[in-house]
């Protein structure tokens, strides 16, 4: 039996590896943070392009 679970947010997807409930392809950005805690961070080959986008204040749009 396979069980598929979507999280809206990369640490619940962290949390629930570490806890041993999960295993993923997630972002790169939070796993630094995880590494000392169960979870083990490995280079996922391919490539996956992944767009990022930034969000500022108006008054700093011009940067």
């Amino acid at each position: 039996m396979t069980i598929q679970i979507m999280t809206d947010t990369s640490h619940t997807d962290y949390a629930m590896i570490a806890a041993g409930m999960a295993v993923g392809v997630l972002e790169p950005f939070a796993a630094c943070g995880w590494e000392n805690n169960n979870v083990v961070i490995r280079l996922f080959e391919p490539s996956i392009l992944l767009s990022i986008w930034t969000g500022v204040p108006n008054q700093c749009s011009s940067l």
